[in-house]
């Protein structure tokens, strides 16, 4: 997982930021019977990427 926020407008008091994260999730591999006239094994696995992008509003107070 890696992520960062900045804001928009570093030099005045702008209260608006954007932010991003990503992230890798690789579940672990599953085998599993169906049940049908042969019981044949199926294999499961997921991997996936993920970007999250956002942005924040600081209230009074909050952003220095």
């Amino acid at each position: 997982m890696a992520g960062n926020t900045a804001r928009l407008a570093p030099v005045s008091r702008d209260k608006w930021s954007v932010r991003d994260e990503y992230l890798y999730v690789q579940m672990a591999e599953e085998t599993t019977l169906c049940d049908t006239a042969e019981n044949q094994e199926v294999k499961f696995s997921s991997k996936s990427h993920l970007l999250r992008l956002g942005s924040n509003y600081h209230f009074d107070g909050f952003l220095n």
